[in-house]
């Protein structure tokens, strides 16, 4: 008996790591799908989807990696997320993947900016990120994680 309980708590902790995972995984999916960008930005009293996702990877430990692959296989709008929380949060990565992106990428892209939706190029919101537009509100939910 006197291995039960020691046997009942590892069992508990790898269901909560593999809902861990399962959880960061349809979050990560869920965020590389988004179709609009917009943060700091509040729409009837609610955080705009794509902030919400990228609030909740941002609160992890290893929040990059998970960015990482937001960024490899997202939507525009995606890449953007990731690259606002890496200009914060790993500037090295955000300018090796600006580097990459800038002259060979630049589709449109829908961005909630004052309440209206509108469309712009990825290289003109590469540019917001750049300048730092977006820091203040990757600092706080990091922050808040």
């Amino acid at each position: 008996m006197k291995f039960v309980a020691p046997l009942v708590l590892c069992i508990a902790a790898a269901v909560a790591a593999e809902n861990d995972d399962s959880k960061l995984a349809s979050e990560v999916r869920a965020l590389s799908e988004v179709n609009e960008f917009a943060l700091d930005v509040e729409v009837f009293g609610k955080r705009p989807h794509g902030e919400v996702l990228l609030a909740r990877i941002l609160k992890r430990e290893d929040k990059i990696r998970p960015l990482i692959e937001v960024f490899n296989r997202g939507t525009p709008e995606a890449k953007a997320y990731a690259l606002a929380a890496f200009h914060h949060l790993a500037p090295e990565l955000f300018e090796r993947c600006r580097k990459d992106l800038v002259g060979s990428y630049n589709p449109k892209v829908r961005v909630l900016r004052g309440g209206v939706i509108g469309e712009g190029t990825f290289l003109e919101l590469v540019i917001r990120i750049e300048h730092g537009e977006f820091d203040a509100c990757v600092r706080a939910h990091a922050k808040k994680g």
